[in-house]
């Protein structure tokens, strides 16, 4: 969206440009000028665009439509602007302006998406690392049973040997 926005852009403030230049802002002037032909030919595509809305498309087909000369052109009306003029240099200002807008709420929405994937990542990150670390301790600690284990597992044996052996002893002493 925010490249078909910044195409429509462009192409808007061309338009605007070659209009004033050329034309005045006149539609009356439009003739076979090939700038103007180039123009007529940028604006068909930002009629396409899926981001111009419905009313605004009306507008540049209406326009688009006049200057072609097409027998069955609207209304002036139908491409009127908001503060009332026909002049068609006032209608693309007012679409630059709505699709600067939609660009710039565009990009905000994806600085603050792009935000807030980060601050998750660096969230996820640190619980990784921290049970990483935790892990890490578990495994220690583990380590540090199991040789426990092991010593007294060891002394036990030994304990029990001796046990034995003194059982045996003790049982010869009663013995005699």
């Amino acid at each position: 969206v925010a490249a078909e926005l910044s195409e429509s852009i462009d192409t808007l403030a061309r338009a605007i440009s070659t209009l004033e230049r050329v034309l005045g802002g006149s539609l009356v002037q439009v003739g076979n000028n090939p700038a103007v032909k180039k123009v007529l030919s940028g604006l068909s595509a930002v009629v396409s665009a899926t981001v111009v809305d419905a009313q605004d498309k009306m507008k540049l087909q209406a326009f688009l439509q006049a200057a072609q000369g097409e027998t069955q052109a609207p209304e002036a009306a139908a491409y009127e602007s908001h503060d009332g003029s026909n002049n068609i240099v006032s209608v693309l200002q007012d679409l630059l302006n709505k699709a600067e807008s939609q660009k710039s709420d565009a990009d905000r929405a994806e600085r603050q998406a792009q935000h807030d994937f980060s601050m998750m990542k660096q969230t996820v990150t640190h619980q990784l690392a921290t049970e990483a670390g935790e892990q890490d301790e578990a495994k220690r600690v583990k380590v540090e049973a199991e040789q426990a284990l092991a010593t007294a597992t060891g002394d036990l044996v030994l304990a029990q040997k001796e046990l034995a052996g003194d059982t045996a002893s003790l049982n010869e002493a009663h013995d005699d």
